[in-house]
């Protein structure tokens, strides 16, 4: 098998009801899974899924709420696909957007992790490739008037062209590429990050191991996103709180270690970019 879509549910099973939708109406020409963690508290939510769309889709359901990065993890683990394609339930595909995406791995053949361009429904485009974070940069990105502050964002690469491939520091982990193996290398997601910065600390371990982290926006995703750690008045949010301690755990994890160093562009890829 190519590939195994990997997801983890809690609570949106209408997400993933338009994820698997919109799968079957642009099928990937490579045999192809999905594996569904459902951390739901309810365990029969998801039911109809598999009766609708049969072996093809596999539900997994652990005891309590795993959380994402260790979610994930359990999702790889059954995988039976060459590459895993880490994303969210919010995730909505197009024509040939799978197909593409695993080529682009195909051409490069030793990397990392690879991320699509995000588009919201407006098919504005999302910034979801970023730079290693300063400690106080995801605390001024969530401030109200930050975008006043400037167009250009260092942190968030809006100083750089959307639609240019290129190796990037980290990718949001909405959608995440990788071959499998070299997740299960990785050590998957550390899975002390319930929520938040679990994509950050995977793809600066990649970096620490020579593993490249690409960027492929000729490979297009829609991300219905609406940012947990943004709803409301944030300081007062649950969610604030687990943002904060990933946060927290991600820079003491981190703490005295320069950034890696990212390698040259493979050669063979320069007149493809």
């Amino acid at each position: 098998m190519k590939l195994s879509l990997c997801v983890v549910n809690y609570h949106h099973d209408e997400e993933i009801t338009r994820l698997l939708k919109s799968l079957e109406s642009f099928r990937p020409q490579f045999l192809h899974e999905v594996v569904i963690v459902d951390n739901s508290e309810q365990k029969d939510e998801l039911k109809a899924l598999r009766n609708t769309y049969g072996d093809w889709v596999k539900i997994h359901h652990p005891q309590g709420n795993l959380g994402l990065g260790k979610g994930s993890n359990l999702a790889v683990k059954h995988a039976q696909g060459e590459y895993v394609l880490i994303c969210n339930p919010d995730i909505e595909f197009d024509q040939g957007s799978l197909d593409s995406l695993v080529a682009f791995a195909e051409d490069l053949g030793d990397f990392g992790v690879i991320g699509p361009q995000l588009i919201n429904s407006d098919s504005t485009v999302q910034h979801s490739c970023r730079r290693f974070p300063k400690i106080w940069e995801p605390f001024l990105k969530r401030l109200p008037l930050a975008s006043k502050f400037g167009r250009k964002n260092p942190y968030l690469m809006s100083d750089k062209d959307p639609n240019h491939t290129e190796t990037v520091d980290w990718l949001v982990g909405a959608a995440l590429l990788m071959k499998k193996d070299v997740f299960q290398e990785m050590g998957g997601f550390d899975d002390r990050f319930f929520l938040f910065f679990e994509d950050t600390d995977l793809c600066r371990r990649l970096w620490e191991s020579d593993k490249e982290v690409w960027y492929y926006p000729k490979s297009v995703f829609v991300h219905s996103e609406e940012r947990l750690s943004e709803r409301g008045f944030w300081v007062f949010k649950k969610v604030f709180w687990i943002h904060f301690f990933s946060m927290l755990k991600y820079y003491v994890k981190w703490k005295g270690v320069a950034r890696p160093k990212k390698k040259v562009v493979h050669k063979k890829m320069v007149k493809k970019l």
